[in-house]
């Protein structure tokens, strides 16, 4: 698993990129044999000016058919990260679990079938 942080017109020094690469590995540790890379951009929007625009858009690749794309705008660009990796992770999870299950192929009941039942043996 391969993280990358980028950044425009957001300060971050090297100990901050290095946190933010941490709190993904620790989010998506448990996955991480599935996911080839997270790329993590962390964007102002107003530049100096204030307010809410801090963004940060999250891209999961992994064994999916199409990537994970978060993103999020807060106030401050830790809360904008943390809420975007944390939607990733979930998002990607969502995913990779309905793909499992339909990998598998699992025949659905109708509201037709009716289950066999220890009665219907003893009718005969």
């Amino acid at each position: 698993m391969k993280i990358s942080v980028e950044s425009t017109n957001v300060d971050l020094n090297r100990e901050e990129k290095d946190r933010i690469e941490q709190q993904a590995q620790l989010l998506f540790s448990r996955i991480r044999n599935v996911i080839d890379t997270i790329k993590i951009s962390l964007s102002d929007d107003n530049g100096p000016k204030g307010g809410i625009d801090k963004q940060c858009v999250v891209v999961v690749n992994g064994k999916l058919d199409a990537p994970i794309v978060i993103k999020d705008t807060q106030l401050s660009a830790q809360m904008a990260t943390k809420n975007a990796l944390q939607r990733a992770n979930h998002a990607f999870l969502r995913k990779w679990k309905r793909k499992q299950l339909l990998s598998k192929k699992v025949p659905l009941k109708t509201a037709n079938e009716q289950p066999q039942t220890a009665t219907s043996e003893m009718e005969q």
